[in-house]
């Protein structure tokens, strides 16, 4: 009972009683142009963050504490302050402030740019929350599959039905690409190096049935194999020296034909869960986590720095701006942003400059060849900095060539096991682009009684939504969508 008490408590906050929203666009005031990813701070412990075309939202509930004014600050713009009544036009003109250069030899005690490194290191668990922290979030993924290339050639079958016609209907139908998106409203703490996730809303637009991934390609084989395949029998796969066994279950058979709605809501529900905590884990140590792709930090030594300036933007907030390049074992360049009070590192850009990861072995070839993100940390009421605001564009590409055999085989059969065996040549190529967008709305710190306590593994609501429903977010702070998202539509057949 404790933690349905806890679930309906963390989904009424998650709604605005009585709010009042607020929206505008953010624009550049000498070019008009829209500002992205500015921060938007409308209370105490909360904010949020323009989109990339500068809009951007919130909820105002009758329990938030408002302040005076709503503050926006954005690198090369400074801090700003408005009143609440001017969020209520279609847009913002923030004037830009030319930063004070103050030289690199006039400030910092001389340090070098390894000198920075090492201060950022060593004042680490002093500048950041090591004690637990409890957040409101929100996170927008949007995936888009490419397939260049689905091809399956019949080397030699012994069922008849399985045959090369067959298998290029499969393959012409397979779609030669595909869009997902998923936004999700949530609460999580964070402890250490682990999280607890509960999800209060979250939204998935996708076609179910038209899906270009390798993913797809294998369920539809699958599905042929299955049908002719006796149901105690199990089959290998085996591509080179690599082999798969797979069993069909008649009891598991039957619950897909005729599946129980409440058991595949749970499934579906555990899955997503499953996939965005594995996400937001990787979001909230992307930067000092020990599986951190983003090794800047945490191996200094493959990166040559050069300290580039020295900015005050409104006279409280100086900052060391270190530009950063790889030696022959990295791969990521880019800029960071660190605080000369207290050493911390506030923001980081960066990119890659060669494929992230790179394989090509025995007919696969796999890269990452587009790795690129902002992250920036922000300074809590206690006076201690928290991830709170994450952008990540990735990319990821796929090529194989490779032979594939399907061996069905039966133990209930007297003498040979193997029934029957398929011999396949695949090829394929798929392009796969990733962005995920992650803005805390809310950050405070916690405790280690209230951490063990959070409601984990909970998921509010979850939507399956065939076009971009504005409406479904209505009452709710978010990151704005852009274009592209709300022109989101699955195609409809005549």
């Amino acid at each position: 009972m404790k933690y349905i008490a806890f679930f309906c408590f963390f989904l009424c906050i998650g709604q605005s009683v009585f709010g009042q929203r607020y929206a505008s666009q953010l624009l550049d005031a000498v070019t008009k142009a829209p500002i992205p990813y500015a921060t938007v701070q409308y209370g105490k412990e909360l904010g949020t963050i323009t989109n990339e075309e500068g809009f951007f939202s919130f909820e105002l509930d009758r329990y938030s504490k408002k302040l005076d004014s709503a503050y926006i600050s954005s690198m090369g713009y400074g801090k700003t302050g408005f009143s609440f009544t001017m969020f209520k036009s279609d847009s913002i003109l923030l004037a830009p402030k030319s930063t004070t250069l103050l030289g690199v030899e006039l400030f910092g005690e001389g340090l070098d740019a390894e000198e920075i490194i090492a201060r950022v290191k060593q004042m680490a668990p002093e500048n950041y929350q090591q004690l637990p922290v409890k957040k409101k979030f929100f996170l927008r993924q949007s995936t888009h599959d490419e397939i260049d290339r689905a091809e399956l050639k019949v080397v030699s079958s012994s069922v008849d039905r399985i045959h090369q016609y067959l298998l290029d209907s499969i393959t012409k139908a397979l779609p030669k690409e595909s869009t997902y998106h998923a936004e999700t409203l949530g609460q999580l703490y964070k402890n250490k190096d682990s999280i607890k996730l509960t999800i209060l809303r979250a939204a998935e637009l996708y076609d179910k049935a038209n899906q270009a991934t390798f993913d797809a390609l294998a369920e539809k084989l699958e599905t042929i194999i299955k049908a002719n395949t006796k149901e105690d029998s199990y089959y290998k796969i085996k591509t080179g020296v690599i082999s798969t066994k797979f069993r069909f279950d008649p009891v598991a058979n039957t619950s897909k034909k005729n599946p129980n709605p409440s058991s595949l809501k749970d499934l579906v529900q555990t899955n997503f869960l499953s996939r965005r905590r594995e996400r937001l884990q990787l979001i909230e140590f992307q930067v000092f986590g020990k599986k951190s792709r983003f090794d800047v930090i945490s191996k200094s030594k493959r990166y040559v720095f050069t300290l580039s300036e020295i900015i005050d933007q409104d006279g409280e907030n100086r900052q060391y701006v270190i530009d950063f390049l790889p030696k022959k074992t990295a791969a990521l360049s880019g800029r960071l942003f660190i605080n000369t009070y207290d050493f911390a590192l506030t923001r980081v850009e960066f990119g890659n400059k060669k494929p992230l990861k790179r394989i090509k072995l025995l007919g696969i070839d796999y890269n990452e060849p587009i790795y690129q993100g902002i992250t920036v940390y922000s300074k809590m009421k206690n006076g201690k900095y928290e991830l709170s605001f994450s952008k990540l564009e990735h990319h990821q590409y796929l090529n194989a060539e490779r032979p594939l055999k399907i061996v069905e085989k039966n133990k209930n059969t007297k003498g040979r096991r193997q029934q029957n065996e398929i011999v396949l040549e695949l090829y394929y190529t798929e392009k796969k682009s990733h962005s995920f967008e992650w803005v805390a709305l809310e950050n405070k710190a916690g405790s280690q009684s209230a951490f063990d306590l959070f409601p984990e593994d909970l998921v509010g609501d979850l939507t399956h939504l065939d076009k971009y429903d504005p409406t479904y977010w209505q009452g709710y702070t978010i990151i704005e969508p852009n274009k592209a998202l709300q022109a989101f539509e699955i195609a409809q057949l005549d």
